[in-house]
């Protein structure tokens, strides 16, 4: 008998209509606030459902926890990994980075991913020309001698926060959809 192969499920159409880059220093309770905010506005507009992904990477649990506090939607706690295997329980994740940086690329070649639109809004387009500079400043290093993993960063002097943001508001909007308030399916 044919084996069966399991149709590959096409990729979504995501639109990222907002970016906004918080200033050095602050506290993590305005950033629940902040998050608090967003998810309102989204409620109120009608979105069917709400999902916060958190790097907690580097803080770990404690930042996740003080959301959840804050906002009605999961919370989703992120966590990278040089796996390449991802793993989620329904509160937490452990997300190998290269398939999550491959998973972005692959958005953005394939004109999946559709960045914000020039804004008159100041801090919009400051963080719009921010994204895109992150975005040519991110490389793939090979593992260095002794090195487990290839790592995946910005370049020496420069930032990948926005990077990291979009790319795991990606990876949620494919694998626990739908992933708001970064990332809209169209």
């Amino acid at each position: 008998q044919p084996i069966k192969v399991a149709e590959r499920e096409p990729l979504p159409r995501l639109q990222c209509h907002y970016l906004q880059t918080l200033r050095l220093g602050i506290k993590f309770q305005d950033i629940a606030q902040r998050l608090s905010e967003i998810e309102a506005k989204l409620m109120a507009k009608g979105e069917a459902e709400v999902k916060i992904l958190v790097d907690a990477t580097g803080p770990g649990q404690p930042i996740p926890e003080l959301i959840r506090g804050s906002v009605k939607c999961p919370v989703i706690s992120c966590r990278f990994t040089s796996g390449a295997e991802p793993s989620y329980d329904g509160k937490s994740a452990m997300i190998p980075k290269e398939p999550m940086v491959t998973n972005l690329q692959i958005f953005i070649q394939e004109k999946r991913l559709e960045l914000p639109k020039k804004t008159k809004d100041p801090d919009q387009a400051k963080a719009n020309q921010e994204m895109l500079l992150q975005l040519q400043n991110f490389m793939r290093d090979m593992p260095k001698e002794g090195a487990r993993a290839e790592t995946f960063e910005a370049k020496v002097g420069t930032h990948d926060d926005l990077v990291t943001a979009l790319g795991l508001a990606v990876w949620g909007a494919k694998h626990y959809r739908p992933c708001e308030p970064f990332v809209r399916r169209l």
